[in-house]
């Protein structure tokens, strides 16, 4: 399964599911969250924050919010 398979890769799981939701609650909040209408859904999510527990370890959830939003922010594309 997918979410133990990522359960597994992040370093603290507790900070994981607890920024994990902020996340998705900001995603609801705006509107972009749902694989349906082609945003991102919760798997991409997921992904995406256990990247950032990943980079910052020792990180509380407080600062892995922050942290996601610094990462991603300046992340580089490339040509699209």
């Amino acid at each position: 399964r997918v979410a133990s398979a990522i359960l597994s890769l992040v370093p603290n799981v507790h900070n994981f599911r607890t920024t994990l939701r902020c996340i998705k609650l900001w995603a609801k909040k705006r509107g972009i969250y749902s694989n349906a209408l082609g945003f991102l859904g919760g798997v991409a999510w997921a992904l995406l924050t256990a990247r950032v527990c990943q980079l910052y370890p020792n990180a509380c959830p407080a600062t892995l919010l922050a942290r996601f939003f610094r990462v991603y922010v300046h992340w580089k594309t490339g040509d699209v």
